[in-house]
């Protein structure tokens, strides 16, 4: 498969580096791979810097590694921390707040790799068009830096991130300020997508704190924010949103300790691994849409394939267990959201099993989330958490004409034949057993099983309030068309004990049915005496 035209574009981010670089070197990788093709690359301020690295050509670990190495020398000395007095000083003189000279010089040695200096903005072999994106602020428009001008490297960078006052004041006599007072997510510059490439952006979520202003500067910081985060989201929403990445950093534009000990640091193989997956995505979606195969024939051929693959593939399903946390009821709240939790017991019979699939049915209860987003676990009789590729398959696609969703499973490794392995998933639910609070006190929960074919033991566990403690719980008995019911019973206390874990505030009930196969239902009636 030929590597694949992209267009990139980096949000700055000041102290939001870390995450930046490691998107970076997630590109760089998916490149090295042959994955993708960066055509062209913009950024603005932090994104500016991230995006030289990557046009660069070199490794982005080595200047993740050169910042480390630098910040002691550097940075205290750019921050330089003087008494508020000889700040407001400085600001009324025109002084810059931080070092400018000395952050020129720690631009200019981040950018030496192995004793070279990357001297100009053409330097950069790795990516034929980098654009960096600036602010004139005496013509009130955008300045564009690009390898087609004879700019100094570091001049480029400096402008694209020299945020007003801190950085640059109304002496300097270039008048160039941080791009993203203007455009913080430079993705307008990057158009002819059929030339190029599509736009994949590298971004921040947007931030839900509410501002309290306690002086002028911290109304200024406001203003200035609210202008640079709505031109961010005009920018982003002409953009596909498939194709945006939001990092997560708690890190915010000044806190460069916490960078380094966080985005830089601990968490810094954590970001690479979540942009990794982003542009697996982006890849298997854009090479589907490229060869003009369309989801439900790639669904469909998935179906194909695990049909033949699967054939020879039996597995036991000796248990399932279906646990409800009746939150509503507990708050006497009917928006609030239950909690469901279905484990299936599986054993290999015969051979070892690479495979499995079963149904989810979203009528009665409905499950809230997507098939995709159910969060499906599968370990051993160990705990040992067993790697495995998960593809949902909607009803409207496989044909199965019911409300339900089809989960096919993958597994990387063969599950052993005769062994114990556990499959979970979790999802919200809504009003479980919620009209014990109405006038009749009384109602139901029922289970169809459509999961597999054979259940040797059914459980269904329900948490209930500690003031519901004598609810009663008889056979409800009541079938659905084309179902067969299945007589169950009531479990006893030492029963539930075994395999439910006490839960402050509720008290937990349950019942039970045996030998249950595709097509049977088993569920109880519960009231109030």
């Amino acid at each position: 498969m030929p590597a694949i035209s992209i267009q990139t574009a980096f949000q700055g981010g000041g102290a939001k580096l870390g995450t930046l670089i490691a998107a970076a070197k997630s590109l760089h990788e998916a490149q090295k791979r042959g994955d993708f093709l960066v055509t062209r690359i913009a950024g603005t301020s932090a994104g500016a810097i991230v995006a030289a690295m990557l046009a660069s050509g070199h490794d982005p670990s080595i200047f993740a590694a050169r910042v480390r190495e630098l910040a002691p020398k550097y940075l205290g000395p750019i921050v330089r921390k003087r008494h508020k007095l000889l700040r407001g000083y400085d600001f009324v003189q025109g002084v810059p707040l931080f070092d400018t000279q000395l952050y020129r010089t720690f631009l200019r040695e981040l950018f030496t790799v192995d004793g070279r200096p990357l001297t100009y903005v053409s330097d950069l072999k790795g990516i034929e068009h980098v654009y960096f994106y600036s602010t004139d602020v005496r013509t009130r428009k955008p300045r564009v830096f690009e390898k087609t001008s004879a700019e100094l490297l570091v001049d480029a960078l400096f402008h694209s991130s020299a945020l007003p006052f801190i950085f640059a004041s109304f002496k300097d006599m270039a008048g160039l300020i941080d791009g993203g007072i203007i455009n913080n997510f430079p993705a307008n510059i990057l158009d002819k997508p059929k030339e190029f490439g599509e736009v994949v952006g590298f971004s921040f979520p947007r931030s839900e704190i509410q501002m309290e202003h306690s002086s002028a500067a911290s109304f200024a910081k406001s203003i200035v924010e609210t202008m640079m985060d709505n031109a961010v989201d005009l920018a982003l929403s002409r953009l596909d949103s498939r194709n945006i990445h939001l990092l997560d950093t708690k890190t915010t534009t000044l806190q460069f300790d916490e960078a380094l000990r966080d985005d830089l640091g601990t968490d810094f193989q954590r970001h690479v691994k979540g942009v990794d997956l982003f542009l697996d995505g982006v890849k298997k979606r854009m090479w589907l849409e490229g060869v003009g195969l369309d989801q439900v024939n790639a669904l469909d051929r998935i179906d194909q394939y695990y049909r033949a693959v699967s054939k020879d593939d039996l597995i036991d399903v000796p248990i399932v267990k279906t646990t409800y946390r009746c939150n509503a009821l507990k708050d006497h709240d009917p928006s609030k959201l239950d909690e469901c939790t279905v484990e299936l017991e599986l054993v290999p019979r015969k051979r070892p099993a690479r495979t499995f699939s079963f149904q989810i049915g979203v009528a009665s209860h409905s499950f809230h989330e997507k098939a995709n987003e159910l969060g499906i676990h599968v370990t051993d009789s160990q705990g040992r958490s067993i790697d495995a590729t998960i593809i949902p398959v909607v009803a409207e696609i496989s044909g199965l004409g019911t409300p339900a969703a089809k989960i096919i499973i993958l597994f990387h490794e063969e599950l052993a034949v005769g062994n114990q392995y556990r499959l979970s998933f979790s999802a919200p639910t809504s009003e479980v057993l919620y009209d014990l609070t109405a006038s009749q006190k009384t109602d139901f929960v029922r289970f169809s099983l459509n999961v597999v074919d054979r259940v040797e033991k059914l459980y269904l566990i329900a948490y209930v309030p500690s003031e519901f403690k004598n609810v009663e719980l008889v056979d409800w008995n009541k079938p659905a068309a084309k179902e067969t019911w299945k007589t169950g019973q009531q479990m006893s206390r030492d029963e539930v004990q075994k395999i439910a874990s006490p839960l402050g505030g509720f008290h937990v009930i349950g019942w039970t049915a045996e030998n249950l196969v595709r097509g049977n239902a088993a569920g109880f009636k519960a009231s109030i005496p």
